[in-house]
C-alpha cells in the first residue's frame, strides 16, 4: 500500500479517536502522519485543533497558519485557526481572519458572531452592534448573543434597543450575571434608578461591577455620602473598582491628603490591570495629583502613560484623552514672543500650503460652519483651506476623536507639520473646502491648536450664558425636585464660566486672530455678523452676493429650541446662578 494510502486511513483512525474523546491517540496519529507527509493538510487541521484544545495556544495558531496556506479557501480551517488567535489574545488578527471565513462562507453564523465580539474587544463599537444584530437574529434563543448584542448597543448609546437585549437575555437565562452587570449600566445611563438601585443590590455581593454602577447613581442623583460609603466599601474589597478608587482619592485629595491620594491610586493600580479604561482613569487622576503636588515631569509621564494605555481600545475611549490635552497645556512651554516669527516660518516651510485654517467654535456654530461651506462664492472653498467646525456638526464628516490623538502625538513634538497631515485629514466636500468636525469637543481646543498651528484663525459664536444653561437644563430631563437639578447648574454654570476664561487667555496667544460673534446677533442681522466675519477671514471687504447667499443659508439653518418663557423661569427660580452668569462681561473679551 502506497505511504498516502496509509496516511489517509492514518488520518481517519486519528479523527476516529478524537471524535471518541481519545485526544492523546488521535495526536499521536497526527504526528506520525506529518512525519511522513509534511504538507498532509488534514493531518495538521486536526493538530491544530487539538493543541488549541488543549491550551498549547501557539504551536495551534502556527499549526493552523500553515494548513491555512496550504488550503486557503478552508472555511473550517480559517476558523479554527481564527478561534486560536482569539484565545491567544491576538483580537486584530482574529477578526481579520473571521472576516475571511464570512467571505468564503457568507452564512457562517459563527463568523458573524466572532466579528461582532471581536470588534466590540477592540473597541470598534458600530461595527459590533451592526454584526452582532445580524447573529442575534440568527440564533434568537442564544442568552450568550442577546447579550453581546445589547452590549454592542449600549456602547453606541442606543439605551432602549440595549435594554431590550439585555433582559431577552436574561428571560432566556436568568442567572447570567454578566448581562445583568450591563443591564444595570443600561438603566443608570437611562436614569431609570429606582429599577438601577434594585437591580444592583440584588447582585452587589456577586461583582464589582453592580458597585461601580451603584457608585454612579448616587453620584448622578446627588447622595454623595451614599457614594462615598459604598465606594470606600469598595476599596477596602478584594476586587476594587475603578471609579470607587478614583471617588475615595478625590475625597482624600480635596482634604488636602494629596500623600494619601496619590498612594491609593498607586497601589491600586496592579488590581486594576484587568480593565484598561478604569486603568487609564486612575492614571489620569494620578497625573492630576503629581501635577497639583509640583511633580510636573512624573504628571507628564503618567499623563503619556494612560494615554499609550488606551491606544489600543479604539475611538470610544479617546474622548478620555483630553485629560491629557490639559496636562499638555499646563506643562509644555509656549514659544517665547520673540522667537514666534522664526517657529511659525519653520513649520510652514514644513507643511503643505495652506491660505486659511479657520476655526468655528462655541453654542449653534453648526449655523455658522455650514453656512461658509457651502457659500461656493467665498475664498474658504477654493481648495485650498482648511475649516474646522468644533462644535458644529458638517453632514458626512464627523470625525470626532478619531483625528484627537494625531493631533496629541503633534503636540508632543510641538510638529505643525504632522498636524497639517494628520488632524487636518485630506478630506473634501463637493465645494472641493476641507472640513473637519470634532463635534465631541469644544473650545478647550483653542489654545492647543493656535499653539501647533501659525496663522490659525479663530471664530468662535457665542451665546447669551444664561440661554444657553437654561436650554441644557431643559433637556436634561431631571426631576425638578432633585437636588442633581441645583448640582448640574452649578457645574454648568461653572463650564461656562470656564469657557469664556479660555477665550480670554487665548486671546493673549501670539500669532493667533480670533472673532468673537454673538448668536442672538447673527440670528437676528446675518447680514451685518456674516460681512464681518467674511472681512475677518478673507482680509478683504466680502461681496455683497457672498453676503446675502451665507446669510440666507443662515436663515434655513436657524431653530430656536428654547421654549418660550425659559428663560425667565429659570431667571426667576435660581437668581443666585444668573448673578454668577451676568458677571460675565462679553464685550470686555472684545475683538482681535
Amino acid at each position: 500500500m502506497e505511504p498516502i494510502d496509509l496516511a489517509h486511513e492514518d488520518w481517519q483512525l486519528a479523527t476516529h479517536h478524537y471524535q471518541q474523546g481519545d485526544i492523546p491517540g488521535a495526536e499521536k496519529l497526527c504526528r506520525e502522519i506529518l512525519s511522513e507527509l509534511p504538507a498532509h493538510v488534514g493531518a495538521m487541521h486536526l493538530l491544530g485543533v487539538i493543541c488549541g484544545r488543549t491550551g498549547r495556544l501557539a504551536e495551534a495558531v502556527q499549526t493552523l497558519q500553515r494548513a491555512a496556506q496550504l488550503e486557503p479557501s478552508s472555511s473550517d480551517i480559517l476558523t479554527h485557526m481564527s478561534f486560536a488567535l482569539a484565545q491567544s489574545g491576538a483580537h486584530a488578527r482574529a477578526l481579520t481572519g473571521f472576516i475571511k471565513v464570512r467571505e468564503i462562507n457568507p452564512a457562517s453564523v459563527d463568523a458573524i458572531a466572532m466579528i461582532g465580539s471581536l470588534s466590540l474587544q477592540l473597541g470598534r463599537y458600530g461595527e459590533a452592534a451592526e454584526a452582532l444584530s445580524e447573529a442575534a437574529d440568527l440564533r434568537p434563543r442564544t442568552a450568550e448573543m442577546q447579550m453581546l448584542k445589547g452590549h454592542a448597543m449600549l456602547r453606541i448609546g442606543r439605551l432602549q434597543d440595549a435594554e431590550s437585549s439585555l433582559r431577552r437575555a436574561l428571560e432566556l437565562k436568568p442567572g447570567l450575571v454578566e448581562a445583568s452587570a450591563l443591564l444595570s449600566e443600561c438603566l443608570v445611563s437611562a436614569r431609570k434608578y429606582d429599577e438601577a438601585e434594585q437591580l444592583c443590590r440584588e447582585h452587589l455581593a456577586e461583582d464589582p461591577r453592580f458597585c461601580a454602577q451603584l457608585i454612579r447613581l448616587y453620584e448622578a442623583t446627588g447622595s454623595h455620602e451614599s457614594a462615598m460609603k459604598a465606594a470606600r466599601e469598595n476599596v477596602e474589597s478584594a476586587s476594587p473598582t475603578g471609579v470607587a478608587i478614583r471617588l475615595v482619592a478625590r475625597a482624600e485629595a480635596q482634604t488636602g491628603d494629596l500623600i494619601g491620594a496619590t498612594q491609593l491610586i498607586q497601589t491600586s493600580l496592579p488590581r486594576l490591570a484587568h480593565d484598561t479604561i478604569d486603568m487609564a482613569g486612575a492614571m489620569f487622576d494620578l497625573a492630576h495629583l503629581q501635577f497639583r503636588a509640583g511633580n510636573h515631569a512624573a504628571a507628564l509621564t503618567t499623563a503619556t502613560q494612560a494615554r499609550s494605555a488606551l491606544a489600543p481600545q479604539g475611538k470610544p475611549k479617546f474622548a478620555r484623552s483630553k485629560h491629557y490635552l490639559r496636562m499638555l497645556e499646563r506643562l509644555a512651554p509656549w514659544p517665547p514672543q520673540s522667537d514666534m516669527p522664526q517657529w511659525c516660518a519653520k513649520a510652514s516651510s514644513d507643511a503643505e500650503s495652506c491660505s486659511a485654517i479657520v476655526g468655528v467654535m462655541g453654542a449653534r456654530s453648526e449655523i455658522l460652519v455650514n453656512a461658509l461651506r457651502r457659500s461656493a462664492s467665498l475664498p474658504l472653498t477654493d481648495g485650498h483651506s482648511t475649516l474646522i467646525g468644533l462644535g458644529g456638526e458638517i453632514p458626512g464628516h464627523r470625525l470626532g476623536s478619531d483625528a484627537y490623538p494625531a493631533m496629541i502625538a503633534a503636540l508632543d513634538d510641538h510638529t505643525a507639520a504632522e498636524v497639517r497631515r494628520s488632524y487636518l485629514a485630506q478630506i473634501r466636500d463637493e465645494s472641493g473646502t476641507r472640513c473637519i468636525d470634532t463635534h465631541e469637543h469644544n473650545i478647550e481646543h483653542l489654545p492647543a491648536l493656535a499653539r501647533v498651528i501659525p496663522g490659525f484663525r479663530a471664530v468662535v459664536v457665542v451665546r447669551d450664558p444664561f440661554d444657553a444653561l437654561a436650554e441644557a437644563m431643559l433637556e436634561a430631563t431631571v426631576p425638578d425636585e432633585s437636588a442633581l437639578v441645583l448640582t448640574s447648574i452649578a457645574d454648568m454654570a461653572a463650564g461656562i464660566l470656564g469657557q469664556f476664561r479660555i477665550l480670554e487667555n487665548t486671546m493673549r496667544i501670539p500669532g493667533l486672530s480670533l472673532l468673537i460673534v454673538d448668536a442672538d446677533r447673527l440670528a437676528a442681522s446675518p447680514e451685518s455678523e456674516f460681512s464681518r466675519t467674511i472681512e475677518f477671514l478673507t482680509g478683504a471687504p466680502p461681496d455683497s452676493a457672498a453676503v446675502k447667499d451665507a446669510a440666507n443659508l443662515v436663515r434655513e439653518s436657524q431653530q430656536s429650541r428654547l421654549p418660550a418663557g425659559a428663560a425667565a423661569h429659570f431667571t426667576s427660580e435660581f437668581a443666585p446662578i444668573r448673578a454668577l452668569l451676568e458677571s460675565i462681561d462679553i464685550d470686555r473679551i472684545g475683538t482681535r
